[in-house]
């Protein structure tokens, strides 16, 4: 996990080429918005709207709803159509009490303080308000992980000082602490096909999603040792930890 800033930069690269390989991302988006529920008249915020997939879907569904997105990378917001805002999804850019639902696809994961993000979602949203989103836990891309550090001990040292993206207990942690009345999640771990280090290594910088980090330098040699790592233990099988999330102001 990378700062917030430079989170924004890397999704600002990445918005040309995001809605052609951000295959994971585009499907929970799509069944985010088959399970939410948009009553008429509700002022909807999706944060981290990025493209705006997940608004184009829940129009579709319930045009009588009016729609904001929140996103703060220049690149993604100029790709998207509607009412859209640049802000951080810890300091939203509404009065309190005035969202109605907060829906959110693969952009959680991203904060370095989940309690004040979260806090900041109960804030905007009006007394009884709902908040359902899906996001990214620790699990995601181990295998990439496990491979490189598998082959370099000076690699997985680097490695193990990382920020990585939040586990359960975090996400649960900070749902209580950031003052919602009630919570339900439901974590899954999904198998994607990547036939090779390279392509995650390729799929993470053109979806914005850098695991590894930026500046991070990997040898050829290790790379190719962490490939036969790779290939013979996890079969070109790669996790992506999802966890989904329901509470209510």
């Amino acid at each position: 996990m990378t700062s917030c800033s430079d989170t924004s930069k890397c999704f600002s690269d990445a918005a040309a080429l995001y809605d052609t390989r951000a295959h994971i991302q585009r499907a929970l988006a799509v069944e985010l918005a088959e399970r939410v529920r948009v009553r008429p008249g509700s002022i909807v915020a999706d944060i981290g709207t990025g493209t705006g997939r997940l608004i184009e879907e829940l129009q579709r569904k319930y045009p009588d709803a009016r729609y904001v997105g929140v996103d703060s990378s220049e690149g993604m917001l100029a790709r998207g159509q509607g009412a859209r805002v640049r802000a951080d999804h810890a300091r939203l850019p509404f009065r309190p009490g005035a969202i109605d639902l907060i829906v959110s696809s693969s952009c959680y994961h991203w904060s370095p303080e989940l309690r004040t993000a979260f806090a900041a979602a109960v804030t905007a949203l009006r007394a009884g308000g709902r908040f359902e989103v899906v996001l990214f836990g620790h699990d995601t891309l181990k295998e990439l992980f496990e491979s490189l550090g598998a082959v370099s001990p000076v690699l997985m040292e680097r490695l193990g000082r990382m920020p990585r993206l939040p586990t359960l207990e975090d996400v649960c942690s900070a749902l209580a602490l950031s003052g919602f009345q009630s919570f339900d999640f439901e974590r899954e771990v999904r198998r994607e096909a990547f036939a090779t280090l390279k392509e995650v290594l390729r799929w993470s910088r053109e979806t914005g999603t850098n695991g590894l980090g930026r500046g991070m330098f990997i040898g050829k040699d290790v790379l190719s040792r962490a490939e036969e790592y790779y290939q013979s233990t996890f079969k070109g099988q790669v996790s992506f930890d999802v966890i989904w999330v329901q509470a209510q102001t």
